[in-house]
């Protein structure tokens, strides 16, 4: 049959073989997916896993990957400004590049417009840093001609 392939598989009846390995607590906390010490050597003290073992003085160092994602950011302040609810009357703009693939078309950098009170994005996509103030320009005149307010 074109196009069907077969592949031939031995099944392999399971035993009851086992292999069992005696590991540190962080060698632990690292292959049980960074989970408490605690659960480790309750786990252990409990025998809630058959022969699993901790060696060594059962003391952990501190994991730098968990203090790194039990870090917070410092939450943002209140705003001291008023919300805009007048769509096309603040328009948010940020630009990028250049890129270090260019687009299709040859753009290396583009131009985000965010307005703030619709939320509504658009993208344009530039060749060169020369063009983004022409096409800002462009972006605020576009919306205020749609939204009949001014910017």
């Amino acid at each position: 049959m074109d196009g069907i392939y077969f592949l031939g598989f031995d099944i392999i009846a399971p035993t009851n073989e086992i292999a069992l390995v005696a590991r540190t607590l962080d060698e632990w906390h690292k292959c049980l997916g960074h989970i408490s010490t605690k659960v480790i050597k309750t786990m252990a003290r409990e025998k809630l896993v058959d022969d699993f073992e901790i060696k060594g003085d059962g003391k952990a160092k501190t994991c730098e990957a968990c203090a790194i994602n039990k870090g917070h950011s410092v939450p943002h302040k209140d705003r001291s400004t008023e919300r805009i609810n007048k769509p096309g009357s603040s328009l948010h703009l940020d630009t990028s590049g250049p890129q270090p693939t260019p687009s299709l078309n040859g753009s290396n950098y583009f131009v985000l417009c965010k307005d703030e009170a619709s939320a509504f994005r658009k993208v344009v996509f530039v060749e060169s840093k020369s063009e983004i103030p022409l096409e800002v320009k462009k972006i605020v005149n576009q919306v205020s001609l749609e939204t009949r307010n001014q910017v």
